[in-house]
């Protein structure tokens, strides 16, 4: 054996009472020092100092933002003609009142979305964006959007249709409710009440 060599035997001696007098923790990282200590006590970066710290930017934001997709589209028109939550939440709380309907009812105009055949009245519940709540507002909103051209047209077309198909039930002896679905998710009990009052009032007529 090499003069001045340390056998595996001292070596383990020799740092055990180094890691009791503290000695392990507190000496300096130098390349002696981790001979004795061990590669277990061995800094995971080099030299002894830490990675650099990185800073993340901010999460990016998609609010506001709408798909123009093939997809997305579909989907949204899957909706409408399944009903969403503003009219689930609506059909749920006229349910518990105690009254009772048809929903989608094709052959009327625009297949409204409540039918109370025996009271001849017919609610909609229209979404904010696809009906155009707002509509000054939401038009200026569009109109700094990608592809406010299409967007912009589709719903003032969207509105159109809505005042032509209440007319013509209206026309044909209908009561027409309308309720923004916002209005709905706020207050569903306040919509059930206002059409419990036109129910009654075509009750009484």
């Amino acid at each position: 054996m090499p003069s001045g060599a340390t056998t595996p035997r001292r070596r383990g001696e020799r740092v055990e009472r180094l890691r009791r007098s503290g000695v392990a923790d507190t000496a300096p990282r130098t390349r002696a020092t981790l001979a004795v200590i061990g590669p277990s006590a061995q800094l995971p970066f080099p030299r002894g100092r830490p990675p650099a710290s990185r800073t993340l930017g901010p999460a990016p934001s998609f609010k506001g933002f709408r798909s123009t997709s093939p997809a997305a589209s579909a989907v949204m028109r899957a909706n409408r003609r399944e009903g969403g939550l503003a009219e689930q939440v609506l059909r749920s709380a006229l349910w518990r009142s105690g009254l009772r309907f048809r929903k989608h009812v094709s052959t009327l105009p625009g297949r409204p979305d409540v039918v109370f055949d025996r009271f001849r009245a017919v609610v909609f519940c229209d979404g904010d964006f696809w009906h155009g709540r707002n509509w000054p507002r939401l038009r200026a909103q569009l109109g700094r959007r990608s592809n406010a051209t299409y967007w912009i047209a589709k719903i003032r077309t969207n509105r159109a249709r809505d005042r032509l198909r209440s007319e013509e039930l209206r026309s044909a002896g209908w009561t027409v409710l309308r309720f923004w679905e916002s209005e709905v998710l706020r207050d569903p009990d306040k919509a059930v009440k206002r059409i419990m009052r036109a129910i009654e009032h075509n009750t009484l007529c």
